[in-house]
């Protein structure tokens, strides 16, 4: 039977005039959608989900521990508005896009910044920091304050091997590289040009150097979603690849007219691995270990976005297990349930429940092989310390996406996790630029209204 419901009732705004809406997230024959209507340009409806009880479950366990807004738990900066590549799907548009003037950070900016923030964690980001000439030297003062450092990258820079080097000496905690898959079709149309090599070349560098390493996918349909399990094998084979970060387009910036045939929401890249792996990575257990990281970032007031999923894989060779055959998530799961109702009554109740069930997920024979690593890399997770960057013995997988005016759900974004600091025009100092959801979307307002300023020009 085709039952359409309401789950609930948000705000988002129009794709094609930006104004505010009222949008529904609804089931519709199995499959959860974003629905919103425009009195001038119409319906727009995305799907978020095709499997309407999984996310319906796991969205109001979100809102439940997740209703108020949190706190930020580390740091993005982002150096330069300076890009070595200009890529078609960049959200911030062409190099030539008046979004990217904006001072280059130097050690001095970050010296001050540092005293009055106490961040642990901060990840060097920007349109690609490795333009800005005092990355390495930033990376130094960063370490020499105990401060545990991950850089961002297209990973274009890496190639050369004396550039990695010195990112090593410098003390980089990570690198996350930008790596979609092996199809140079897919490094055609989201970079614009084919740069597998260089990418390769730049992996073989990190591995020389023992730097660990997140691999960063753009995955669109009908373009390389079929390269998902090969990133996974990829990974596993490399036990400098901490992590597969598995993203989304956004359709905005550079990508704002890209055909939504391409559109897939983080969830369908789940059902995508589901399938690859044949099972071994079920979408069911993905949901409830997500509620355990949605769980204990309440817990701790750390915000957590619901666009935002991950899972862990244990490694064996260059094989693996999946977390769920160590964990017993289902037994777990009844006392998360309960955390859910007591969350925001009662904070000792709500305690209990969380750690009752801590102890019902290690109830299983199999997880005496995994419970010490998974303590030490969960806590240093949730604390930003060192240790989890450099953990080898789990593989950790993301699915995640960028906001935009499709896909913006105000009472989501709110707890968006990455909070954007870059250098500002005016002041001369690090600013806070917002959540980058809401700094996507206000991005999009400026393109719109340069481009209502040049038809009347």
């Amino acid at each position: 039977m085709n039952k359409e419901y309401i789950i609930r009732v948000t705000k988002s705004i129009c794709p094609v005039c930006l104004e505010h809406l009222e949008a529904f997230v609804l089931v519709n024959n199995g499959q959860v959608f974003l629905s919103k209507e425009c009195p001038k340009h119409g319906k727009f409806k995305i799907c978020l989900s095709k499997t309407a009880q999984l996310y319906e479950d796991l969205e109001k366990f979100y809102f439940a521990v997740m209703g108020i807004e949190q706190k930020q738990a580390d740091c993005e900066i982002w150096t330069t508005y300076r890009c070595n590549m200009d890529c078609p799907i960049c959200i911030l548009g062409t190099k030539e896009s008046k979004e990217r003037q904006m001072i280059e950070l130097t050690v001095a900016h970050i010296e001050q910044f540092i005293k009055t923030n106490k961040y642990s964690l901060y990840t060097l980001s920007g349109a690609e920091a490795t333009c800005n000439k005092n990355t390495i030297e930033i990376i130094k003062i960063l370490k020499k304050h105990r401060k545990n450092v991950v850089l961002n990258t297209n990973g274009i820079k890496l190639a050369d091997g004396g550039y990695v080097r010195l990112l090593k000496t410098a003390g980089l905690d990570r690198v996350a590289v930008q790596f979609d898959g092996f199809k140079r079709q897919a490094g055609e149309r989201f970079r614009g040009v084919d740069v597998l090599d260089t990418k390769l070349k730049a992996l073989e560098n990190l591995k020389n150097m023992q730097i660990k390493t997140t691999l960063i996918a753009t995955i669109a349909k009908h373009i390389n979603e079929d390269d998902v399990s090969k990133l996974i094998d990829f990974a596993l084979k490399n036990d400098f690849i901490s992590g597969v970060g598995f993203t989304s387009i956004s359709f905005g910036g550079g990508a704002r007219d890209w055909n939504l045939n391409n559109y897939l929401m983080p969830d369908e890249i789940i059902d995508l691995v589901e399938k690859k792996t044949g099972g071994k990575i079920a979408k069911r257990n993905v949901y409830l270990f997500q509620k355990f990281i949605f769980a204990f970032k309440s817990f701790f007031s750390q915000r957590c976005c619901l666009y935002n999923q991950a899972y862990l894989l244990v490694r064996n060779g260059d094989k693996f297990s999946s977390i769920s055959e160590f964990l017993n998530f289902e037994l777990a799961n009844f006392w998360l349930n309960k955390y859910q109702k007591l969350y925001g009554k009662s904070k000792i109740a709500s305690a209990g429940c969380l750690a009752m069930a801590s102890i019902c997920l290690i109830l299983k024979k199999k997880s005496i092989l995994v419970i010490n690593n998974l303590i030490l890399s969960g806590f240093s997770y949730l604390l930003k310390t060192a240790h989890y960057l450099s953990e080898s013995r789990f593989v950790f997988l993301s699915f995640s996406t960028t906001c935009d005016p499709y896909k913006i759900d105000y009472s989501i974004v709110r707890n968006c996790q990455l909070e954007i600091m870059r250098g500002d025009r005016m002041s001369g100092k690090i600013e806070n630029a917002g959540r980058e959801g809401l700094y996507c979307i206000e991005l999009e307002k400026q393109h719109l209204k340069e481009k209502k300023e040049d038809l009347v020009a």
